[in-house]
């Protein structure tokens, strides 16, 4: 059976949310297949980071329900015990992806959704791949929604993924590695360059840069899909904020063409 997903970014988009919409859609089906799918998701995320943990962390992942304003969500968070190292260089994250005991496909849709955001910090900074330093996007969550994203698509065949317009705050500013800048953040702002985009007079920061990273390493189309669809399944991944006109929460079909 094949599948594809359009996604509803109405509040932006960051990795946990990608990733939670997905696991709440697959849950909802009910279906033996897509649960499996959740289950070893969970089993290889908490594989990986045992064979890259050089302090004895332990990592759990929380799948919490959520209520944003009035939406049931799924809320993503991974639950890192004796963390040491909060933030990775871009060489270190290439080489823990490539030593991995991931699937080569995995391994490989990981590795192209960090390069895209090495090549966004590489334009930003004017630096070689081989000097980058990324700080909140080389932090162990990033790494792990990076990874999440790349599991889920492969476990999932490759979907087609379809995407609404992006929303993102006209004149809000944030306080990051670099001190305050304007949004979107100048990785994010590069990597969705000619994405449809419309703004907000939210102040919030609404697209992530690993959230922009994942729909461009997943090829992401923004446009109408052509055919007939059937809506199988409804998923709302949650953020961590909430927004006073709106729920912070990243819709995702997984639908079937109907033939």
């Amino acid at each position: 059976m094949s599948y594809s997903i359009i996604i509803n970014p109405n509040s932006g988009i960051a990795g946990d949310m990608f990733s939670a919409s997905l696991i709440h859609a697959l849950k909802e089906t009910n279906d033996q297949g897509f649960i499996d799918i959740i289950n070893q998701w969970e089993i290889n995320l908490k594989e990986f980071y045992k064979g890259i943990s050089k302090n004895s962390s332990e990592l759990k992942i929380s799948k919490e329900n959520v209520s944003k304003k009035g939406i049931n969500a799924v809320y993503l968070t991974f639950q890192i015990k004796n963390l040491k190292t909060k933030h990775r260089s871009a060489k270190e994250i290439i080489s823990m992806f490539k030593n991995s005991k991931l699937s080569i496909p995995v391994k490989e849709t990981a590795l192209n959704i960090l390069n895209i955001l090495i090549e966004a910090e590489c334009k930003i900074h004017g630096k070689k791949p081989s000097e980058i330093h990324l700080h909140e996007a080389g932090g162990e969550d990033s790494i792990l929604d990076i990874l999440s994203a790349a599991y889920l698509f492969e476990a999932l065949k490759k979907p087609k993924i379809f995407s609404s317009e992006l929303i993102e705050s006209f004149s809000g500013k944030t306080i990051f590695s670099h001190g305050e800048v304007p949004l979107p953040v100048p990785a994010t702002a590069e990597i969705i360059k000619n994405i449809p985009i419309s703004f907000t007079s939210l102040s919030e920061e609404m697209i992530t840069p690993t959230g922009a990273a994942i729909l461009k390493g997943l090829n992401v189309k923004f446009s109408i899909p052509k055919n007939q669809y059937k809506i199988i399944s409804i998923g709302y991944g949650a953020g961590f904020k909430n927004f006073i006109d709106r729920p912070n929460v990243l819709r995702a079909l997984l639908i079937e063409e109907i033939k």
